[in-house]
């Protein structure tokens, strides 16, 4: 009987002791083993535990409680919802009761609002719809917690409820978490802006938070998103005059720049056109950001332009003249290479938003785009996002990109013959893979693009080296699933775009056995197998046999 040994050590826990994240306790490597017994036999653990919590939870010490709270709370991610679910809807009056009480032990109260944490992140819909109202209220109670662990506890909570509702049936324009999303978000803001908010990590995990609700809201509170986004930015506009004195201050005023990014950022994609009369605004924020000097804080605030991009789209025309420079200068920056690769997947939202407005830009932007990929310095990271780029720049301009096709072509087939010299290197083997789908997405971009103006026959001279590529990926024992489903799409691609000139080549075995494979594969593997498999059979004249 695990119950006495696992469980019982949250009983050794003392009245003065405090929340702390990241104590290791006995009460925690009890918890800790729980989980693991949990994620082991699953289902098989209910009947050991449950009579332990249900019998502890109400008890009169708190260290009783506490400990019944922390076993629940641990068993979460190893039990399924079938097993848990009755407990679940049970025990859920009680928790909130739990975090309701002004004299409740802060133990207790912390280890509630972790296992609601828990609660909400793996079982979230065994949670009764009529129990939802308070729980929200007792969320945003803790957000006001003296504690400020407690207090990030509950930023988590919300958090975990908001990313349930990712695949929440939706009931028309709304979901089950609109009547409660203005006052989460209010909740959660103002929690980041607690004297206290750098401590345990309240600023960062509620801003998370507020995102994830953004992410997941549903059509009928867009005007509440569409309100904030003014404040948003005023906070934004603020932190540039915080008084800074130490090089902490610093790093915290950087840190919160990115956090206002990062809200602004899924506002744009939440309100897509609608955030238009605060473009102008925002632009003017990311390129303050962009004036100082902090790696964190400039990627936040590319992936805020990209969103605006998104958003936009040609709209976002006016503003590329003002942010073309920036993302230039990022290309260039190879020496920073994680900004150099978030500016890269940037472009290719700029690309899709402005397509053939981007020709006067081009040669700049694809000479940025080799000089970069050809640097022996530039972390292999980047390089596959390099050479994906391709796929969205090619995609805008259509036929204009033969003038760039033969020194792309020579770079894609150059990346095509990269191996790796450890073939025990998992890392090497992981970049292999990335690397390997880079170069077939570069070639299905430019491909497509191309025949928008009909010009696609100027790639049938590349054919025999992408089948040789081709035949290298089949011959490698550690290919992916997306890398089958991207080869599939390259042939049905090629066979679509060039028709009788593929004709020699269609027949091959590698054709025949890749689309096999394909057809074995996830569900879009197969869907690019069939698609291959169909166009190749139109080819032939014949089916594939």
């Amino acid at each position: 009987d695990p119950k006495p040994n696992i469980a019982g050590p949250n009983h050794h826990q003392t009245p003065t002791t405090k929340p702390q994240k990241g104590t290791w306790n006995l009460a925690m490597a009890g918890s800790t083993c729980l989980r693991l017994v949990s994620s082991t036999v699953a289902d098989d653990i209910i009947n050991f535990i449950m009579p332990f919590i249900t019998g502890n939870i109400q008890n009169q010490d708190w260290r009783a409680r506490e400990a019944a709270v922390m076993a629940f709370g641990s068993i979460m991610d190893g039990v399924s919802p079938e097993g848990l679910g009755t407990y679940i809807q049970g025990a859920t009056p009680v928790l909130i009761t739990l975090l309701q009480n002004p004299n409740e032990h802060p133990l207790v109260k912390d280890s509630t609002a972790w296992t609601i944490g828990r609660m909400c992140m793996y079982h979230p819909f065994a949670i009764q719809p009529e129990a939802l109202p308070q729980l929200v209220e007792s969320l945003k109670q803790l957000l006001g917690s003296p504690s400020p662990h407690i207090c990030q506890m509950g930023a988590i909570a919300i958090h975990n409820l908001g990313a349930a509702f990712e695949s929440a049936p939706s009931n028309g324009e709304s979901n089950g978490l609109s009547p409660f999303f203005q006052p989460l978000l209010e909740a959660l803001i103002a929690a980041a802006d607690r004297e206290d908010a750098l401590e345990s990590n309240i600023r960062v995990d509620a801003y998370e938070a507020v995102n994830r609700l953004i992410q997941n809201a549903a059509p009928d509170v867009s005007p509440v998103v569409a309100a904030m986004v003014p404040h948003i930015i005023e906070k934004l506009k603020a932190s540039f005059s915080m008084q800074v004195l130490t090089a902490e201050d610093r790093e915290h005023q950087h840190g919160l720049q990115g956090l206002l990014c990062g809200v602004l950022q899924c506002c744009s994609l939440k309100l897509g056109a609608e955030v238009a009369p605060f473009g102008d605004e925002m632009l003017q924020c990311y390129l303050a950001v962009f004036n100082v000097k902090n790696a964190i804080a400039h990627e936040d605030a590319y992936l805020a332009v990209g969103a605006l991009a998104d958003a936009l789209e040609d709209g976002f025309m006016k503003y590329f003249p003002t942010i073309y420079p920036v993302i230039l200068s990022g290309l260039q920056r190879t020496e920073e290479w994680q900004g150099c690769k978030t500016t890269v997947n940037i472009l290719g939202d700029v690309c899709r938003a402005l397509g053939k407005n981007l020709l006067n830009q081009c040669d700049e932007i694809v000479r940025a785009l080799l000089t970069a990929l050809s640097d022996n310095n530039l972390h292999r990271n980047v390089k596959p996002h390099l050479l994906s780029v391709f796929h969205d720049l090619a995609i805008a301009i259509g036929g204009n990109f033969e003038r760039y096709l033969h020194q792309v072509m020579q770079t894609i087939l150059a990346a095509a013959s990269v191996a790796i010299p450890d073939e025990d290197d998992e890392e090497a083997i992981e970049y292999l893979q990335e690397l390997r789908v880079s170069v077939l997405e570069a070639f299905t971009g430019i491909l497509q693009g191309m025949v928008e103006d009909r010009k696609q026959l100027a790639l049938v001279q590349y054919l025999p080296s992408v089948l040789n590529f081709l035949e290298r990926i089949s011959q490698d024992p550690n290919r992916t699933d997306e890398l089958i489903k991207e080869a599939c799409g390259v042939i049905g691609d090629v066979a679509w775009a060039l028709g009788p000139h593929f004709r020699q080549y269609a027949g091959s075995p590698i054709i025949t056995e890749f689309i096999k494979e394909g057809k074995e594969g996830g569900v879009a593997s197969q869907k690019a197998a069939s698609w291959a498999e169909e166009k190749v059979t139109l080819v032939l004249g014949a089916p594939m046999g």
